[in-house]
């Protein structure tokens, strides 16, 4: 028996009731998301003097929350009208959703495209005219090995949590997955799938996607690089309305 496992952070199972949590992951105590607190913009610091707290505070607010049935996942604002980047499993079987942003804007969304195989989707904000703060995605910078990094998402439904890492290796395609993948040791639980990789200057240099549980495997888990979802955003990204 394989005692390791890759598995796919599918949250709308790991979070809905009546569903069993994968061996070696535990998805909390909400049985419902919508159960679980939220993260609230309570305390600040002047800047400057917390450096990873202003690249929290800064990245959180191109970061949403989207509740897909019953189950919640992680989208990165990628363009300042209103699309998203998520997995293709946050968002699979449902066409309307719940978003919320990092400023605490609800709103609904709509999935326009979504790619299995990448585990890449693309959701389209449904309100109009408002200031959406995108990400710069990395389509030509590669940290090294062991650079510090932090994942921002919302595991077992805790809204716009922070875990810290570092980078543990490449990972070819075919090695793990059939893409390449940056593989980190930042804790990841049901609620990241789609949620950004960044750097400690806030650079996304990839979107969350799975993780190892087993026995034998602690602190594994794997993001698309942002060279592969710039690809992706381009091919499939609406193109800009003409003036």
């Amino acid at each position: 028996m394989n005692a390791v496992r890759l598995i796919i952070i599918i949250v709308n199972c790991a979070l809905a009731v009546g569903c069993q949590p994968t061996a070696g992951m535990n998805t909390g105590p909400f049985d419902d998301p919508r159960d679980a607190p939220r993260g609230e913009l309570a305390i600040t610091f002047p800047e400057g003097e917390c450096a990873l707290c202003d690249l929290y505070y800064n990245i959180r607010q191109s970061v949403v929350r989207i509740q897909a049935g019953r189950g919640i996942g992680a989208g990165v604002i990628v363009d300042d009208r209103g699309f998203v980047i998520t997995n293709a499993h946050v968002v699979s079987g449902h066409t309307a959703l719940l978003i919320e942003t990092g400023s605490g804007l609800q709103t609904t969304g709509h999935v326009t495209f979504a790619d299995p195989t990448l585990d890449l989707a693309i959701v389209a904000l449904d309100s109009l005219d408002q200031p959406w703060q995108p990400v710069r995605l990395q389509n030509d910078f590669e940290p090294r090995v062991g650079a510090d990094v932090y994942v921002i998402g919302h595991p077992v439904g805790l809204g716009w949590s922070i875990s810290r890492g570092i980078i543990s290796g490449y990972r070819l395609a075919g090695e793990v997955a059939a893409l390449p993948m940056i593989q980190t040791d930042a804790a990841i639980s049901p609620g990241n799938s789609g949620g950004p990789l960044v750097d400690q200057d806030g650079r996304v240099l990839g979107i969350v996607v799975s993780k190892l549980s087993g026995r034998a495997a602690e602190n594994i888990a794997f993001v698309i690089p942002s060279s592969v979802v710039h690809s992706f955003l381009n091919e499939r990204m609406p193109k800009p309305m003409p003036e």
